[in-house]
């Protein structure tokens, strides 16, 4: 006989209500007052998902699994709630990060690397989270063309040719962005950027804070907050046709190929092109976008292009929208607040599996599409109080023009989740 105890002081928080087990190691624990816990019988921890992690109710009843892997539960004052964990995930603190902010994220030889704020942490499936460069703060990450691995520090730029050596000096300074393209490295600083050559030659371009950088024909596009601006040679200048005053508060920009390139703002997306010195612009509206909110990040990965908003990512397809006009998406939720901070500006990157990521204050957020389980939410009932699963539904369920109603012969309802799900109202 094993008995686990818990903190007696979150006593009346964590009262069990119903347990189901997850799998031989893991059991789903009911609380009243706490939602509800994942526990580990091995090692004693607990993981708790409640109304900090998005959970709509802290008072959970009743769980079950479905066959296919979403858990139902039974709440006070929400109703039935849906849960599914296959899919997105976030690595924080709890997952043996030093802290929960992780400032970017790169792949190096194979293995996704995280810059934190206290050192560098590789992510890989056989060994979990491992701790490769101790202490400090890291803030970008970039491997270039020779496979380097470039980070910055608050005070310099340092590069690894591979993990068992030391980290070289780059350059001194506080440097926000890293870029490398043509033989050349761009630091961002405050009010310049700093170009180091293939030839040890080094020059400055005066150019304020930029949220990312990218190619198209002979030059460059920096998306800044105030706007797109054109980088040509030492030269910055606006982009003719998207007047700063106009066409501003971009958050995200990725090439789409050598002459194209997508960038987007809270309210527009758009497709610059440049042949023969010659800007061609198509702009779509986000709101056609449904469901996307508080626009992040963007991605080009291939035929797709990704957009991260508040509690969604969605996937595009870029040869309808680009040539057709047409939109065709695809939008992969999580709950409400799964992430306690927005993921960060143009933070999206997708590994070579195809698992997207981001970067947030709230740690890393990973999205695996292939397990992802559409969330089919069942119709809102009015009801302050549901405590009972039982026996798949009869005629004890009826539409009318109010919404579905229960008849008052019962004082219970019953019901499968299916019915509920898929009901057409002909039927």
């Amino acid at each position: 006989l094993s008995s686990y105890h818990f903190n007696p002081a979150d006593f009346d928080k964590n009262r069990i209500y119903g347990i189901l087990e997850k799998n031989e190691n893991e059991l789903m624990l009911c609380f009243e007052g706490n939602g509800f816990g994942i526990f580990n019988k091995a090692t004693g921890a607990i993981k708790i998902v409640n109304e900090a992690r998005g959970l709509p109710s802290p008072f959970i009843y009743r769980m079950i699994k479905d066959t296919e892997g979403n858990y139902w539960m039974t709440s006070y004052g929400e109703g039935i709630i849906r849960f599914s964990d296959t899919a997105f995930k976030v690595f924080d603190a709890s997952q043996g990060l030093p802290s929960n902010s992780v400032n970017d994220v790169a792949e190096w030889n194979g293995t996704l690397l995280m810059a934190t704020n206290d050192g560098l942490f590789s992510l890989t499936d056989g060994m979990g989270i491992q701790k490769l460069i101790a202490g400090g703060i890291l803030k970008k990450l970039l491997v270039n063309s020779e496979n380097h691995l470039l980070y910055t520090t608050e005070t310099a730029v340092y590069k690894l040719k591979n993990i068992e050596e030391s980290p070289e000096l780059v350059d001194e300074g506080a440097y926000s962005l890293l870029f490398a393209d043509r033989g050349k490295t761009f630091l961002f600083g405050t009010d310049k950027i700093k170009v180091l050559t293939a030839a040890d030659s080094t020059y400055f371009i005066k150019s304020r804070r930029s949220i990312t950088m990218a190619p198209i024909a002979d030059r460059y596009v920096l998306c800044k907050i105030g706007g797109l601006f054109q980088l040509k040679g030492t030269e910055v200048d606006t982009i003719p046709g998207l007047n700063p005053k106009e066409h501003n508060d971009f958050r995200s920009l990725d090439a789409l190929n050598a002459n194209e390139l997508l960038a987007a703002n809270e309210k527009r997306l758009y497709h610059l092109s440049l042949r023969n010195g010659k800007y061609d612009f198509q702009i779509f509206e986000m709101a056609r976008f449904k469901g996307l909110k508080h626009f992040r990040a963007l991605k080009v990965d291939g035929p797709n292009l990704w957009l991260a908003g508040r509690d969604a990512i969605f996937k595009v397809d870029l040869e309808m929208l680009l040539k057709k006009d047409s939109v065709v998406q695809k939008k992969y939720a999580t709950v409400a607040h799964f992430l306690e901070n927005d993921i960060d500006f143009n933070s999206l990157f997708i590994a070579e599996n195809k698992t997207v990521f981001a970067s947030s204050l709230s740690g890393m957020l990973a999205l695996d599409e292939k397990a992802y389980l559409p969330n089919k939410q069942p119709p809102t009932l009015d009801l302050s109080e549901i405590l009972l699963f039982s026996e798949p539904l009869d005629d004890s369920l009826y539409r009318t023009e109010k919404g579905l109603v229960l008849p008052y012969q019962k004082n219970y309802l019953t019901f499968s989740m299916e019915a509920i799900t898929f009901t057409n109202p002909e039927n």
